[in-house]
């Protein structure tokens, strides 16, 4: 089982509390044609970033903050953050960063298909990690019985003023902004297929008025893993126990999109 990083990216609208969601390519052989959230593997590398973190003070008091929501160590808490926010580098091509700063594009898509180290990056920028600016909100492993299964780490972290979107990335087909009650609408309505995690954040988040009162809201959580089952009744309807008494009736048609390999 791999470990993974999701960041709930989000932004305040006039018409709301939005998030960046991402359909994923139908060829994938993992999660394929979902809509997701920006995210993906832990790299080896990241433990290398998670290392030099340790390293500076004010990185290691955050870490260890972060260390005890997760009930993991420093490092690992580390890994994951790097993770987290290398990941939405790739997929959204924003970099939380202090000082912020604005990344050519082309540099985005070099860290992507690894012809360019993040850790380089970032000393060729000048700039670290910005860690205040992800918090953990949940953490799920995919269910038994998967022919791939991760155990991911979801953050929650506010799009940083001034900062633009890129593209989509090489797993995508396409993504974009879009409001959090909008998004579950068409979710219910079997136009947006999601995975359990996905649905149960929105959800989540979708109960806030505000990006700041979800950033607040995070601090205070406290992650034990979740770990869906998917069961299926006799009429065939298909339905994910989060085991903490939460049932997600999915749509018709809904497929375990981590065993689609075409």
């Amino acid at each position: 089982m791999r470990q993974a990083a999701t960041v709930v990216l989000l932004r305040d609208s006039e018409q709301g509390l939005q998030t960046w969601l991402l359909n994923r390519l139908p060829q994938l052989a993992f999660a394929a044609g979902m809509s997701v959230f920006p995210g993906g593997a832990v790299d080896p590398d990241d433990a290398v970033l998670s290392a030099d973190l340790a390293l500076d003070p004010m990185a290691a008091a955050t870490l260890a903050s972060v260390a005890s929501q997760l009930h993991a160590t420093s490092f690992d808490a580390g890994r994951l953050m790097t993770a987290a926010i290398r990941e939405t580098f790739e997929e959204v091509g924003v970099l939380l960063s202090q000082p912020p700063i604005e990344v050519d594009p082309a540099s985005r898509t070099d860290v992507e298909t690894h012809g360019y180290g993040f850790g380089q990056l970032l000393i060729d920028l000048g700039v670290r990690l910005d860690l205040a600016a992800i918090r953990p909100w949940s953490r799920w492993i995919t269910p038994e019985g998967e022919s791939r299964r991760y155990d991911t780490y979801f953050f929650v972290a506010l799009l940083p003023e001034d900062a633009t979107v890129a593209g989509v990335s090489s797993e995508a087909s396409d993504a974009a902004w879009i409001g959090i009650d909008q998004a579950l609408a068409e979710f219910r309505a079997g136009q947006r297929p999601m995975l359990p995690p996905t649905i149960a954040t929105l959800t989540e988040v979708g109960g806030y008025a505000s990006a700041a009162e979800v950033l607040a809201a995070a601090a205070g959580r406290d992650i034990a893993p979740i770990e869906p089952v998917l069961r299926r009744a006799e009429d065939g309807r298909l339905s994910a126990d989060l085991g903490n008494g939460t049932i997600i009736e999915l749509p018709a048609g809904f497929v375990r999109a981590s065993r689609s390999t075409s």
